[in-house]
C-alpha cells in the first residue's frame, strides 16, 4: 500500500485558495545571525588545542526542551617549561530559553579530571521502559566505553558501567541487534563493533556483532532495506532493524541487515572523497531512506533508494558546492519534504526540496562571518519545542589559529567551537500529516478510512480532516479534527467495481492538515481518492480492513445483513438510496408518498450478493414525507424520507 499523490491540479488549486484563508501555509523559513553556545572550556592556556563533542536530546523525556550535553578535552604542549598539558570536562547544560543555553554549573559535571581525552559521546535509550529516559555514553583515551546514567532528568555525575573496548570511539545509535532496544557503534582500531542495549539501562559487556578489519572512519546505524515509520506500519514491514554503514576509504560500504544480528549483502560506492560526510533521509517521500554525502572535493550527492537497496550512482550531484563540509537533512519550510543543509568554509547554505528534485543554487545561504570553518559535526533540532528548527555546528576557526612555536611546520593550534543559528520564526508551522487510504466495512457499507500521521512535530496537537465531492464540487467540507491516527468517514459510501478495476471513477477527495498549540495549520496533505456512485461493490471478501493498492482490495468483512439507507434526508431534490444484499435474488424498491400511493417503482430488478445505489429523483414532486420500502426475498423493511423544496 502506498501513500497517494494524485496529480488533481484544479482541486489542488482550489483547496490551497480556501485553506490559506484560514492561515494555512508553508512555513518561509530564515535563520537569524549565528551564536557561540557558552560552554565551560577551564583555564585557557596558550599554544594547546580544544575539542569538543556534544549531543542534543530531550534528556526529560516529557516533551520539555532539548538538553545540551558536551564533553571537552583541552591538550598540547606549554610553553616553558615545555610540558604536556592536559584537561577534561563533561557537563550538561539545561535549554532554558528560546536563544541558548545556559552557562556551565559545576555541580553538574559528569567528567572533570585531567587525564583520558573524550574521544566520543552520544545520548542512547538503553531501557526498554519507555518512560526511562536516554542515558549518556561517551569514550574515553583510556580505550572505555563510560556509562552516565539519566535519573529524573539530570545526568549523574558518575560512571555506572564501564566497558574496556581497546581504544574504542562511539559513532552512532541505532536499533541494530534482534530485539526493540537502541544499541551503539562503536570504531575500534579498524573493526566495527556493535555493543546491545539490555532493555535495563545498561549495555552488554561483550559485542554482538564486529565487523572486522574495515578500517572505518565514520559509522552510521540507519534503516535501508525496510520501510521507515509511519510506512512500515502500513506495509506491514516485518523488520525495521538498522543496517551498518561506513566510510572506509574512499567508499561508502552499505552492510544490509540480516534480522539475526548480523549483515548479509554489501553495497559499496566507490570513487568518494576520503572525508565525505553523510547522512540518510528520505528525500523523495517514498517510505525509504536514501544517502546524502558531501565532501571538500565532491560536493553534494544523493544516492536514492529503490526497494532497500542504495543505487551505487548519484541521482543529484552538485560539484559548484564542493568545498562543503558536513551534511544534515530536515524539513525546514514544513513542506512535507526533507531539505538539505551543508556547511561550507565561510557559510551555512540550505538546498530546499521541490518535490524530490533540487536546485544547482542553494534556496537560502548565511553567511556566518567565521572565515574558514572546518566542520566537525552538524545537527538540526527544534529546540524552542514551537516547530521553527535551528541548526548546531560544531568545527574550528583554523585561520585565525596560532602557530605552534615549538612545531612550526605542523599545522596551528585551532579551538573547536560550538554555534547555534536560530530561526528567524521559531514558532512556525507544522508539517502536513503523511495520510494513507483504505476502507472499512461499518453499519452495513464500505466507508473511507484515512490513517494519518504527523512527521514529529514536537508542538503537535491535532488532525484536521477535509472532504470535496462531485456532488457538492464548489464547497470543502470540514470534517471535524482528531488527535487519533485513524479516522472513518462514516457518510460515505465506497464502490468497487470489480468489472472495472482499471477504471476507477474517483469522486471522492480527501485531504487532511495538522495543528499546533498555537493553532497554526500546515499546508494540506497528499489527496485520497474514492469511487462514490451508483455501481455494485461485489462481496467476497475477508473480515477485516481494507487497504486500495491501486484497485486491489483486500481483507473485506463479508456481508451478512440487508441493509438500507438514504443520503442526504431531508433532500432537495435528489437522493441516493444505499442498499445491501448478503443473498442473490429479486430486489424490489418502491417509493410511497404519505398516503401509501405508489410514486415510483426503483428497482426490480436480480440482484447478487453486494452492495449498490440508486438515484431517486424528486423534482416533479411536492415537498413532503414519502416513504421507500425494499424487498428482497423475505426480507421487507420501509424507511421514511423527507423532500424539502
Amino acid at each position: 500500500m502506498k501513500n497517494l499523490k494524485i496529480n488533481f491540479r484544479t482541486l489542488a488549486l482550489i483547496f490551497v485558495l480556501v485553506i490559506t484563508a484560514n492561515e494555512v501555509c508553508s512555513q518561509s523559513y530564515s535563520l537569524k545571525q549565528p551564536v557561540m553556545v557558552p560552554f565551560y572550556r577551564g583555564t585557557i592556556v596558550s599554544n594547546t588545542s580544544i575539542d569538543i563533542f556534544w549531543d542534543v536530546s530531550e534528556i526529560n523525556n516529557d516533551n520539555t526542551k532539548q538538553d545540551l550535553a558536551l564533553g571537552l578535552s583541552q591538550f598540547g604542549y606549554t610553553p616553558f617549561p615545555f610540558a604536556e598539558y592536559n584537561y577534561v570536562v563533561g557537563n550538561w547544560y539545561k535549554n532554558l530559553n528560546d536563544s541558548n543555553f545556559n552557562e556551565e554549573n559545576p555541580n553538574i559535571r559528569f567528567i572533570n579530571q585531567s587525564s583520558n581525552a573524550i574521544t566520543g559521546l552520544i545520548f542512547a535509550k538503553l531501557s526498554s521502559d519507555p518512560g526511562v529516559n536516554k542515558e549518556l555514553v561517551v569514550t574515553r583515551g583510556d580505550g572505555k566505553i563510560y556509562k552516565f546514567d539519566n535519573s529524573g532528568g539530570a545526568i549523574s555525575t558518575t560512571e555506572s558501567q564501564t566497558i574496556y573496548t581497546s581504544n574504542g570511539t562511539v559513532e552512532a545509535v541505532g536499533n541494530f541487534t534482534n530485539d526493540n532496544n537502541e544499541d551503539i557503534a562503536i570504531i575500534s582500531g579498524g573493526d566495527v563493533k556493535i555493543y546491545k542495549s539490555l532493555g535495563n539501562g545498561s549495555l552488554d559487556t561483550n559485542a554482538a556483532y564486529t565487523l572486522s578489519g574495515v578500517s572505518a572512519n565514520k559509522v552510521l546505524l540507519s534503516q535501508i532495506s525496510s520501510y521507515i515509520y509511519p510506512h512500515s506500519v502500513i506495509n506491514g514491514t516485518t523488520s525495521n532493524k538498522d543496517e551498518i554503514i561506513i566510510r572506509t576509504g574512499t567508499n561508502i560500504k552499505i552492510y544490509l541487515n540480516d534480522n539475526s544480528n548480523g549483515t548479509s549483502t554489501v553495497t559499496t560506492i566507490n570513487g568518494l572523497d576520503q572525508f565525505t560526510e553523510f547522512k540518510t533521509a528520505d528525500v523523495n517521500n517514498d517510505g525509504l531512506n536514501d544517502l546524502i554525502t558531501t565532501s571538500y572535493a565532491d560536493g553534494i550527492k544523493i544516492f536514492l533508494n529503490s526497494s532497500g537497496i542504495i543505487s551505487i550512482s548519484a541521482f543529484y550531484t552538485n560539484n559548484a558546492y564542493n568545498n562543503s563540509r558536513i551534511i544534515e537533512s530536515a524539513d525546514f519550510d514544513k513542506d512535507g519534504w526533507n531539505d538539505i543543509v551543508i556547511t561550507t568554509q565561510d557559510s551555512l547554505k540550505i538546498f530546499l526540496n521541490s518535490y524530490g528534485s533540487f536546485s544547482q543554487t542553494p534556496s537560502y545561504s548565511l553567511l556566518s562571518n567565521l572565515t574558514y570553518l572546518k566542520g566537525i559535526k552538524l545537527l538540526v533540532k527544534d529546540l524552542q519545542n514551537e516547530g521553527g528548527l535551528s541548526v548546531l555546528f560544531s568545527g574550528t576557526l583554523d585561520i585565525n589559529a596560532p602557530s605552534n612555536p615549538y612545531y612550526p611546520n605542523e599545522a596551528p593550534y585551532d579551538d573547536e567551537d560550538l554555534i547555534r543559528f536560530n530561526p528567524v520564526t521559531s514558532d512556525a508551522v507544522p508539517a502536513p500529516p503523511i495520510q494513507f487510504r483504505s476502507i472499512i466495512y461499518k453499519n452495513g457499507f464500505y466507508r473511507p478510512r484515512l490513517y494519518l500521521y504527523n512527521r514529529g512535530d514536537r508542538d503537535f496537537n491535532k488532525f484536521r480532516i477535509y472532504k470535496r465531492t462531485a456532488r457538492l464540487p464548489d464547497s470543502l467540507v470540514y470534517m471535524g479534527e482528531t488527535t487519533s491516527n485513524s479516522f472513518i468517514d462514516t457518510t460515505e459510501y465506497i464502490i468497487i467495481n470489480n468489472s472495472e478495476p482499471s477504471n476507477p471513477v474517483y469522486n471522492c477527495f480527501y485531504f487532511s492538515t495538522c495543528t499546533d498549540f498555537t493553532s497554526h495549520e500546515s499546508i494540506h496533505s497528499d489527496t485520497a481518492e474514492y469511487q462514490v456512485g451508483d455501481d455494485p461493490v461485489y462481496e467476497s471478501y475477508e473480515e477485516g480492513d481494507a487497504f486500495i493498492n491501486g484497485n486491489e482490495i483486500t481483507n473485506i468483512s463479508r456481508i451478512e445483513n440487508y441493509q438500507i439507507s438514504n443520503f442526504p434526508n431531508p433532500f432537495n431534490p435528489t437522493t441516493k438510496i444505499y442498499y445491501t444484499i448478503p443473498k442473490e435474488g429479486n430486489v424490489k424498491i418502491t417509493i410511497y408518498n404519505s398516503i401509501g400511493k405508489e410514486v415510483k417503482v426503483l428497482v426490480n430488478e436480480f440482484k447478487g450478493i453486494g452492495s449498490y445505489i440508486s438515484n431517486f429523483d424528486g423534482s416533479n414532486l411536492s415537498s413532503g414525507i414519502y416513504f421507500y420500502r425494499i424487498e428482497a426475498g423475505s426480507f421487507i423493511q420501509t424507511k421514511r424520507m423527507i423532500l424539502l423544496k
